[in-house]
């Protein structure tokens, strides 16, 4: 938390602050908005129609038939907490090897590990705009000590965006 609220102060109040560069100026603070955008990507993205009819099968040797022209969702929940993908994947670690891969822009891992903005074509092109938002706001609440009031509410999976 400390040097969370060093990097804050920096950012909030430093001269030298440059937009592009704020995973490498304050790396803590990247590492939590990388960490909690991991745990917490919306339930469903990525939307897409069949073409061509398929059939999947499960390890619990169930089958499942995916039919031309119907929808289908890919969860980036289900990957981001999947241990075939990441190691101790239901913990909140800000420490996680991954972060360090981050590139000169801020972009995140394996492309296809790290969903959360979904990727290819389909890419949110405003991936980068968005953790910059986070890691400022994150700041902002670090370095005026904010908390809570009251519990949590509910969280539901029934609506993404």
């Amino acid at each position: 938390l400390n040097a969370a609220r060093k990097e804050a102060k920096l950012l909030l109040r430093g001269s030298e602050c440059n937009a592009s560069l704020l995973h490498t100026q304050a790396p803590t603070l990247f590492r939590c908005v990388l960490e909690t955008t991991r745990l917490t990507s919306h339930s469903l993205g990525a939307l897409r129609y069949v073409k061509k009819a398929i059939v999947l099968d499960t390890e619990s040797n169930n089958s499942y038939r995916i039919g031309t022209g119907e929808t289908i969702a890919i969860s980036h929940i289900c990957s981001h907490r999947n241990e075939d993908i990441w190691e101790n994947a239901e913990n909140y670690d800000m420490n996680r090897a991954e972060w360090d891969l981050a590139d000169k822009f801020g972009q995140p891992v394996d492309i296809y590990k790290m969903t959360a903005f979904s990727q290819g074509t389909h890419k949110c092109p405003g991936e980068r705009v968005a953790l910059v938002l986070m890691e400022i706001m994150l700041a902002a609440l670090i370095d005026r000590d904010a908390s809570l009031c009251g519990a949590l509410p509910a969280v539901s999976f029934e609506r993404a965006t």
